[in-house]
């Protein structure tokens, strides 16, 4: 309840009042697992908060007192502008076993690069959909496959996506035949990432 009550009373303040907003992060830090119905509403004003470091903090706590109520909100809060929300959202849904085939829908235009999301939130999501819920699977390898494809060049950014999409596909029983056929056009240090990949797999043939 005091949680609660100090968090209610320093909304309106944030911005406004000096050390409100440092305040605000040492109470979200400190709310403990425990269901609330109450309490999660004042924390979900927090999480949509114009505020990045309240925002991740209220996401991050969320689930501790929503559990799976929180996950409309997560979803939502993916299409942050600041990848640190939309990462931390992210892996709430993991943590809550939310990662179904609806989840794997809205990740899509962020794996294949149709939005124009920064490589953090790329990468978690390329990295969380290796741990979806069983029917989502099918649904989950051909958006990663997807991803191999669109992701072209020789960037740093683009071969860390590149691994990280062949790693979560081969995990998840994906066709490994769309990972050795990005192998065969990598550059050299880009096929070395990928064989350290490969290897967990010896079932993978590259010639």
């Amino acid at each position: 309840p005091l949680l609660r009550a100090g968090l209610e009373m320093l909304h309106p303040k944030l911005g406004v009042v000096p050390n409100a907003l440092e305040v605000a992060e040492d109470l979200l830090k400190a709310i403990p697992a425990v269901a609330d119905d109450a309490f999660g509403e004042v924390i979900a004003r927090y999480a949509r908060s114009q505020a990045t470091s309240v925002a991740v903090l209220a996401t991050n706590a969320l689930p501790k007192v929503w559990g799976q109520r929180s996950r409309a909100l997560l979803i939502a809060l993916l299409g942050h502008p600041e990848d640190t929300v939309s990462v931390a959202a992210l892996s709430k849904l993991r943590e809550l076993g939310a990662l179904d085939e609806h989840i794997v829908r809205k990740l899509e235009p962020i794996i294949i690069g149709s939005l124009p999301v920064r490589t953090p939130m790329r990468v978690a999501s390329g990295e969380a959909l290796a741990f979806v819920a069983p029917d989502a699977i099918p649904a989950a390898r051909k958006l990663l496959i997807q991803g191999l494809s669109a992701t072209v060049g020789n960037t740093p950014d683009a071969e860390d996506l590149t691994v990280c999409y062949a790693s979560s596909l081969l995990a998840i029983g994906g066709d490994g035949a769309a990972v050795v056929l990005r192998w065969k056009t990598a550059t050299t240090w880009l096929r070395t990432r990928l064989e350290a990949v490969m290897r967990r797999y010896p079932h993978l043939r590259t010639s």
